[in-house]
């Protein structure tokens, strides 16, 4: 797993964030559990990620720029936030420690909205199928409790990428898929889709036991 792959499946997280921020601003009341809510475009390189998203929730317009930084050699990475929701501000920064921590603090009209968590693991599926993989678990300021399990692929061109963060008390989940070129220019399209009804278990216990400190794989 490239530098680069480390930035894209930390973008594809920070921006799911901003999503989730905005949503728990809504007190997760949506119009409809199926929304198509846009697209976020720019470019990602191995030292950071400069993106833009551009549609709406709720049908309510929805602008955010997002700018950050990977600090590889200290296995961290910094990013800042602004934009608009309707005629709400948007204002926010957030960090991760990838051995282990995350914090994210956005500001919407004023009213805070807090992300902690902890990077449960990054790391090589199978160095020899060129994959990338990251799980994180985070808590909102509202105590909702949600997972990231994301992945890039360095086997198609331009790369693909896809996240899902999965908030189980509320049904819902946040994706995002997303393709990034050779040239750096990105797209990540992200919706809000109902919860699968059936489980889908994970073996955490496998992850967990497989942790190690600083484990970033290039």
């Amino acid at each position: 797993m490239t530098e680069r792959d480390v930035v894209i499946l930390t973008a594809m997280a920070t921006t799911q964030m901003d999503m989730l921020a905005i949503v728990e601003y809504e007190n997760y009341q949506l119009n409809s559990q199926t929304q198509d809510l846009g697209f976020w475009t720019g470019t990602i390189d191995a030292t950071g990620w400069n993106l833009t998203f551009n549609g709406s929730l709720n049908s309510i317009p929805l602008l955010i720029h997002q700018q950050g930084t990977l600090d590889f050699l200290n296995a961290s990475a910094a990013w800042t936030t602004a934009g608009t929701y309707g005629v709400a501000p948007i204002d926010g920064s957030g960090s991760i420690a990838y051995d282990p921590n995350w914090t994210s603090l956005l500001q919407i009209f004023g009213k805070i909205m807090g992300l902690t968590g902890d990077v449960i693991d990054i790391y090589d599926d199978n160095p020899n199928t060129s994959k990338g993989k990251i799980k994180i678990k985070v808590e909102t300021s509202g105590g909702t409790i949600v997972e990231i399990d994301g992945e890039v692929s360095e086997e198609t061109t331009p790369e693909t990428s896809s996240s899902t963060v999965t908030i189980n008390e509320k049904g819902i989940q946040i994706r995002t898929d997303g393709t990034v070129n050779s040239n750096g220019s990105t797209t990540f399209h992200n919706e809000i889709l109902p919860e699968p009804s059936a489980p889908i278990l994970l073996s955490m216990g496998a992850v967990l036991l497989f942790l190690k400190r600083r484990r970033i794989a290039v």
